[in-house]
């Protein structure tokens, strides 16, 4: 599966023109996915505001923020 693939079955809508952020992008889906898929496992992952905030370019904050009111 390529990048755009993996990003359209995503449901991303605005795709990265560049190959290597369409790379980026995806590698960073793939991860949270994962990440978040352990949590609701009940595994307890530290680095995913880390993972959020560098892939989607936010604060570390702010995706810790959106981390917790997700699973409050």
């Amino acid at each position: 599966m390529t990048s755009v693939e993996i990003l359209q079955s995503l449901g991303v809508r605005l795709i990265p023109a560049d190959p290597e952020s369409q790379d980026r992008m995806a590698n960073v889906l793939k991860s949270t996915a994962k990440i978040l898929a352990d949590l609701v496992k009940g595994v307890t992952t530290p680095g995913l505001p880390d993972v959020m905030a560098s892939g989607l370019g936010i604060e570390k904050e702010k995706a810790e923020t959106t981390i917790n009111n997700l699973f409050s």
